[in-house]
């Protein structure tokens, strides 16, 4: 592969974009290209605003009771911007610890993640007892122990 693409990793990073490059046609390669972005910003775009409405409406608003909606507004922006920040910084990251396996250090991540998730969610569907309570530290527990995992 370090002929190829330079990674002793493997080339998996770069399977898709040469298939396309190989395979479709000239116009459809722009077409394919801008799909691919727009599905990408949409995504970031639906965690950013998921986390900034959940640190501020759960977290912000618990610590400042009297915030208005302007400020939350704000506080909401900022938050977005922190997480743009946190992301960026986040990449160089990924890349040493992979050596540039984007696909495998995700799924690393889902795989550690995901099972508190489903736990919590098969547990609330077929278990009449639990609660908001239970949920939520059953949760922070699968969490906890999966980034310790992970680790």
């Amino acid at each position: 592969c370090m002929q190829v693409c330079g990674s002793r990793a493997g080339c998996s990073n770069i399977a898709y974009p040469r298939l396309v490059m190989k395979l479709v046609p000239v116009g459809l390669r722009g077409l394919m290209m801008a799909v691919m972005i727009a599905a990408l910003m949409s995504d970031l775009d639906s965690i950013f605003n998921s986390a900034s409405t959940i640190f501020t409406l759960d977290v912000y608003k618990l610590i400042r009771k009297s915030a208005s909606s302007r400020e939350l507004m704000i506080v909401g922006r900022i938050f977005v911007a922190f997480m743009v920040v946190i992301s960026i910084a986040w990449v160089p990251i990924i890349v040493e610890m992979q050596g540039g396996q984007m696909y495998l250090y995700i799924q690393e991540v889902a795989d550690y993640l995901t099972p508190p998730v489903a736990a919590l969610f098969l547990l609330a569907i077929f278990w009449k007892r639990c609660n908001e309570q239970g949920a939520f530290y059953g949760g922070m527990a699968g969490f906890i122990l999966g980034a310790v995992r992970l680790n």
